[in-house]
């Protein structure tokens, strides 16, 4: 009984850390880029206008919002009022959704992470799968990595040390030489940049994120329990490592593209004012 009271804590602690990590890597730099957003649609408002911001940004609104109505529908918000593309306001967003709940049960504290959440992972497996085909050698080589560093059934110093190696090595496969002289790569840049551009979350959406902080804990929680005591012949512990090693990795890359994105919006408000 005692061994087994020892393996609860041990669960539990490792959840714990498991969900501070994840949402402290969403929500921070959520915000970052939220912010590297808003500056680069006033740029961009500011020196091609609007209308033509509205236009460039149609498609990716339209599809982040429905993922917003979709979800609430899922789980029973009601809907207040939706727009799918507008003219960029003073926030800059090209578009909302406006719902709440009906209730304050668990399903529904459920939705509100989904809501939020949902435009983003969708963008984060859409750009992988833009990357597998555009530039499948440099998917392959980011597979490699965070298999070769993430291989710990433990979180430890040597689990940490893998994260860092594994995280500095992404940011040196996609950024290397041999991508510069390749077409592909841009492309894929070209399009990585629209999807971050149109999935990343806004404040409200984080806000709903916060509010599901229990629903990660839960299923980390679940995942980490079956690994503890052997339900399955399966092991999770791994994967929830690589999967976390995989979407910082993703936010870095992000950044550094909405970085220059943000320069050259600048140069285009130079320009044009």
């Amino acid at each position: 009984m005692e061994r087994y009271s020892i393996t609860e804590i041990a669960v539990l602690i490792r959840t714990l850390i498991e969900a501070v990590y994840f949402i402290v890597v969403i929500v921070s730099f959520s915000f970052v880029m939220g912010g590297f957003r808003s500056i680069i649609v006033s740029n961009l408002k500011n020196s091609i206008g609007s209308k033509a911001v509205m236009i460039m940004g149609a498609v990716g609104s339209t599809f982040h919002q429905l993922m917003h109505v979709f979800m609430a529908v899922v789980y029973a918000h009601n809907i207040e009022d939706v727009k799918l593309i507008k003219e960029p306001d003073k926030n800059n967003t090209l578009g909302y959704v406006k719902c709440f709940k009906k209730n304050e049960n668990f399903y529904q504290r459920l939705g509100d992470f989904f809501i939020g959440l949902t435009p983003f992972l969708f963008g984060i497996i859409v750009t992988f799968i833009v990357m597998k085909i555009s530039i499948p050698n440099v998917f392959n080589d980011f597979c490699v990595v965070v298999s070769k560093n993430a291989n710990s059934l433990t979180l430890d110093f040597d689990t940490l040390n893998g994260i860092k190696n594994a995280d500095e090595e992404l940011l040196k496969v996609f950024f290397s030489v041999t991508n510069a002289y390749n077409i592909h790569f841009f492309a894929f840049l070209a399009l990585a940049a629209y999807i971050v551009l149109s999935m990343s979350p806004d404040k409200g959406d984080i806000r709903g994120v916060l509010r599901g902080f229990c629903v990660i804990f839960i299923f980390i929680a679940i995942l980490n329990f079956i690994d503890a005591f052997n339900l399955s012949n399966y092991s999770f512990a791994i994967d929830i490592i690589r999967i976390g090693i995989l979407i910082l990795g993703f936010f870095e890359i992000s950044m550094i593209i909405l970085f220059f994105i943000m320069l050259f919006s600048l140069i285009l408000r130079a320009i044009f004012n």
